[in-house]
Formats: structure tokens, sequence, C-alpha cells
């Protein structure tokens, strides 16, 4: 067989050629311009990890029992006064605490939902009513390991840690005011080198998912049309996601007349379909999303003819909810495992990964698709890097 290539395969070997070495070159200019930024910031990393390893080490040397014995300078001095704490505490009950996170106007009611699901996931493992009793000098060591005794997943441990930070840290919520500064310093410290570790441990359980290969969405649509039907919800939610690709940011999605400027909403009528999203994970960075479908475009006209066809069927009326008012991240692993991909935990985010995937293993892909795909998708390069994994190599 001969190895010449036609005129075609050349000119398209040519173009490829000068967008590889146009993204190379990118590429270069972008390190030369971040190469100082890159440089300060692995010395803040190796910084972080000095502090956390200090940090551990001076909690672990603290005789924080009482009944053990010790003089004063190996102990709190809250507890050093007639075996009485020396500063009168205020208490913080899972109330107060939630309530301290509905007042923050700073992150996404997402965000909240997640931090008020922390605050009462921590109290449900504590036998103590108020965060200033399970964190006490004499107590908050063996409080703290029934976190990591628990039958709760890393990810849900290390979101416990997470929200302790926040209610200690001064600058955010420090719901702790009263105790001595040195157990309110140490205390502090503890927390966040578990939080760091737990976060770490994450990571790593995420390389291991990364390492994972993904269907292409092609065949992934495939699989649900041959068992769901393309009137079907199932087939609906994968092509809505093959299409616009964002978190789960569905839920309550509320079907509109007219834009109504609050949540999340869709305004579809007989002629047009666009999608607004003022409550999402990155809304600080992105602001409002909006994304008008093309009707031009078969993939987004088919799009807009399959949720047409979905509100008529289900007779959803304007002001309420197309999908329901609960996240589909549930809905969605349940159809994973019906058609083979049985991911642990991969949920809408195995969407998120074929999306990426799709777009990295395409040969005609330049650097600036990719930029592209990121700011659709709502996410980071860096995030976007997170995403990819291998091709279709699973047996469909």
């Amino acid at each position: 067989m001969s190895n010449t290539l036609t005129p075609e395969q050349e000119k398209f070997k040519a173009k490829r050629e000068i967008a590889l070495e146009k993204a190379r070159a990118r590429s270069k200019k972008n390190y030369d311009a971040n190469a100082e930024k890159k440089r300060a910031y692995a010395q803040q990393r190796r910084d972080l990890n000095k502090t956390m390893l200090e940090s551990i080490k001076v909690a672990q040397a603290i005789n924080l029992n009482p009944q053990q014995g010790g003089d004063c300078d190996d102990m709190v001095e809250a507890e050093c006064v007639s075996g009485k704490e020396q500063i009168e505490t205020q208490e913080y009950t899972q109330a107060e605490c939630i309530e301290f996170v509905n007042n923050d106007n700073t992150v996404t009611s997402n965000s909240k939902a997640a931090y008020r699901a922390s605050i009462k996931r921590f109290f449900k493992l504590m036998t103590c009513k108020s965060l200033t009793e399970c964190l006490k000098p004499s107590v908050f060591k063996q409080n703290l390991k029934k976190i990591e005794d628990s039958n709760y997943s890393i990810s849900s441990i290390q979101a416990t840690y997470q929200i302790l930070v926040l209610l200690l840290d001064p600058k955010r919520y420090n719901a702790v005011p009263g105790f001595s500064k040195k157990h309110s310093e140490m205390l502090r410290a503890y927390v966040l080198s578990r939080f760091n570790v737990y976060k770490e441990l994450v990571k790593n359980s995420q390389r291991g998912k990364n390492e994972m290969n993904v269907p292409t969405f092609a065949s992934y649509l495939d699989k649900v049309l041959l068992k769901y039907g393309m009137d079907s919800k199932e087939y609906l939610i994968s092509y809505l996601y093959s299409q616009i690709t964002l978190r789960d940011d569905f839920k309550n999605l509320t079907l509109v007349r007219e834009n109504n400027g609050n949540g999340n909403y869709m305004r579809l009528n007989k002629t047009s379909c666009i999608l607004f999203l003022n409550d999402y994970k990155t809304i600080n960075k992105y602001g409002t999303y909006k994304r008008s479908l093309n009707l031009k475009n078969p993939s987004e006209k088919k799009l807009f003819c399959l949720l047409s066809a979905y509100v008529a069927k289900n007779k959803i009326a304007y002001g309420n909810p197309i999908f329901g008012k609960t996240s589909l991240s549930s809905f969605v692993s349940k159809l994973h495992a019906s058609i083979g991909y049985d991911y642990p935990k991969s949920g809408i985010t195995l969407f998120r990964n074929m999306r990426v995937s799709d777009a990295v293993s395409n040969p005609a892909t330049t650097t600036d698709d990719l930029e592209k795909l990121s700011q659709e998708m709502l996410h980071g390069l860096d995030t976007q890097r997170f995403y990819r994994r291998g091709g279709d190599n699973l047996a469909d």
C-alpha cells in the first residue's frame, strides 16, 4: 500500500502543523509570562505544607487532657484556673452556626446549602449541643476523631472540616471568640491541618478516577436512545448536557414566558429558546449565564425540538420547573448505571468528562477551541485538565 498522501491530505496536514506551531508559540508565551507567578505559587505551596506539618506537631505535642497532669505551661489557659475555664465562652448551637451561613452574602445559595449540610453532619456525629462545647480543650480531639471514624466519604469529611475552618476563621464567622487566644490559634491550626489532609486524600482519589476511560458522547447517546427512546426524559437530559455541558444547574429550572431576572429559568416559545442562570457555582467569576439556541444549527435545533416536545407531553405550565425542584445528580447516576457506566459517584461529572475528552481527542481541536469550551462550561482551563480522560476504550 502506498504511503503517498493525497493533495487534500497534504493540505490538511500542513494546516494542522501550522495550528500546532501556533499553539506551541502561545503556550510558550503564556509560560514565559507566568513563570514568575508559578515560582511564587510553588513557594507558597511549600510554605503551606511546612506550616501544616508544624501545626500538626504542635497539636500533637500539647497535653490537652487536664486529668493526665502536667503544669500550666503545657495546658491551655482556659483549663488552668481551679479546673475551670478562665474565659467565659459564648455558645454556638447548630441553629446559630447555620444562621452565620444564611447571613453570608458572599457565597451562592448552592454553597450555602452545602455549608448547612456540613454543619448538620457535624452535630449529628456529636453528643454535645454547641460548637463551643464540642471544641473545648479537654474534648475537641476526641470529638473531631468521630468525624474521621464515621462512615461518611472522604469528600464529606473534607467538607465537614471545611465548614469548621470557616466557622473558626476570625475573618469569616469567628464562631468561638470566647476561647483563649492560645487555644483558638492551636484549634484553628489543627482543624486546618486535618482539612488539608483530607483535601489531599480527595485529590488522590480523583486522580484514580481520571485513569478511567469514558465513552464518547455519541456512543453514550446511542445507548440511551436504544434503551429509553427519543421522547424520554433520559434522552432529553443526556442530549441537553451534550450541547450545554454545565454542572447540576438544571434543577428547579423554571419555564417562563418572559425574562424575570431571578433564579435559573428558560424562556421557551414556538420560535426561540434562551437559558438564563443566576444561581450556579462560578457565578462570581462569570456573572449571569445566558445561552440562546441557534435554530440554524442542526444540533441545537434538535435540542429545541426535544425540549418543546417534552414540555408539551408533560403539560408543564409557565412558572413551573421543567425537570423538578431536586438535584438531577441521582437521576443521572442511575441513568449511567442502567446503560453500563456504573462509575462510583460520577453523576453529572461523567457528562463533563465526555465533553472535554471528545474535544481533546479531536485532532482538529486547537488551544483556542479548548479555551472557548472552558468558557462555555463555566470553569477554568486548570479544571478542564482535571475533566480530561481517555477515549472510548470501554466495551460498548
